[in-house]
């Protein structure tokens, strides 16, 4: 039983639980995978550089690198109200995209016009 119970401490301790007996409490990490998808909240990034990764991920396999056009029409000239209202509603085609705020929008509105 002595050697037991230093055991079950040091397995409770590597585990990251609770030590009822000592009081010490240990952080516990787990892996978990995290999708990879554009960070839209980094500070630093520019709304260009942040819609250029969200234009990448949604938009450019059928608009084109540089959105004139692909199996989908060039967006290039397309009004800002135009934008939004396909990306949140789906236009023809083209799937709603009920995932992406309108600061996500914006951002790849920005993008577009840098091109």
């Amino acid at each position: 039983m002595r050697t037991l119970f230093p055991l079950l401490l040091t397995f409770s301790l590597a585990c990251g639980e609770k030590s009822e007996d000592t009081g010490t409490e240990t952080t516990e990490t787990t892996d978990t995978a995290e999708v990879s998808e554009p960070a839209t909240e980094d500070t630093e990034a520019t709304p260009e550089e942040l819609g250029q990764a969200l234009y990448e991920l949604k938009c450019m396999g059928c608009h084109g690198s540089d959105a004139s056009g692909g199996s989908a029409p060039g967006i290039q000239n397309e009004s800002d109200a135009k934008f939004y209202t396909a990306i949140q509603n789906g236009d023809g085609p083209m799937p709603a995209f009920p995932d992406l705020s309108d600061t996500d929008i914006a951002n790849i509105i920005a993008y577009v016009r840098s091109l």
